[in-house]
């Protein structure tokens, strides 16, 4: 009967260790979890900015290309009237 608790105390130690060896990799778990979620929103805010760059620059790109392309047509027609008179 001595060796059988003996037996159980040793595997109730090693139950322990092994629980707190869990626990130890829960809680890292959760820390590289919370790092990943906060490079996430990182990347998300930066995909955020990036795209309204872009727009800004392709609603520029777009207003210079009618301000030339009002020019031009404003100066042939200056041209036409130009060859009529």
């Amino acid at each position: 009967m001595e060796k059988s608790l003996h037996k159980l105390s040793e595997e109730l130690e090693e139950t322990r260790k092994g629980n707190e060896e869990l626990e130890r990799s829960l809680l890292r778990l959760s820390k590289e979890l919370e790092e990943t979620q906060k490079e996430r929103d990182k990347a998300a805010q930066q995909l955020t900015r990036l795209k309204q760059h872009l727009l800004e620059k392709v609603s520029f790109s777009l207003y210079i290309f009618e301000a030339k392309s009002i020019k031009i047509e404003h100066d042939l027609k200056g041209q036409t009237m130009c060859w009529i008179l």
